[in-house]
């Protein structure tokens, strides 16, 4: 079960990058989806952090957020939403190396990586 814990480890520190990276793009999304998408992303970051916290143990059954805890992790999406509004803080630079695979794609802003393969 160990390598199986490293591995599930490895890639939610992954997703930690990704979720950083995604919340400063939030204000190229129109407000209604950009709403439901910060909450969501806001929960699902929520359970990948307990289950780190619970040394991500994936298989040792589900990894519960209780409806108080996601309550208030959306009011902190929604209010950090409406504070990056009024300061004009969206749209700072993502973490562009996240997105090497879409490069070439339409809208898709990521810079041409030397030497990068795959």
């Amino acid at each position: 079960e160990g390598g199986v814990e490293r591995v599930v480890q490895e890639l939610l520190l992954v997703a930690e990058r990704y979720y950083a990276s995604a919340a400063r793009g939030l204000g190229f999304i129109p407000v209604g989806p950009r709403i439901a998408i910060a909450v969501a992303a806001s929960v699902y970051r929520e359970i990948g952090r307990r289950l780190l916290a619970r040394g991500a143990a994936a298989l040792r059954g589900r990894t519960v957020v209780s409806g108080g805890r996601k309550a208030w992790v959306a009011l902190g999406a929604v209010l950090g939403l409406l504070g990056r509004d009024l300061l004009g803080a969206h749209g700072r630079p993502h973490a562009a190396e996240l997105h090497h695979h879409l490069a070439g794609l339409p809208g898709a802003n990521v810079p041409r990586l030397a030497g990068r393969v795959g």
